[in-house]
């Protein structure tokens, strides 16, 4: 056990917590596309080639951002 929970609380955890980042990644991607679609009159394949490249970076440092916070509240040490 780790900070009182189990190998399986903590891997559910992390699980649950992956899958919601990368469908929260793939929503963004995806109305971006949507936007450009509308806004600048391209078919689906142009504009997904460049509304993924207009979210891809800004998506990145959140999920590291992400993974930081969890890292330091999971591994971090009792104050006693």
């Amino acid at each position: 056990m780790l900070a009182g929970y189990s190998i399986n609380t903590l891997t559910l955890f992390g699980m649950v917590l992956a899958i919601g980042i990368v469908v929260d990644d793939a929503i963004v991607v995806l109305e971006n596309v949507e936007r450009i679609m509308h806004e600048e009159h391209l078919d689906a394949r142009e504009a997904r080639g460049q509304g993924d490249a207009e979210v891809t970076s800004p998506s990145s440092p959140s999920c590291g951002a992400v993974r930081r916070v969890v890292a330091h509240r999971v591994l971090r040490r009792p104050h006693r």
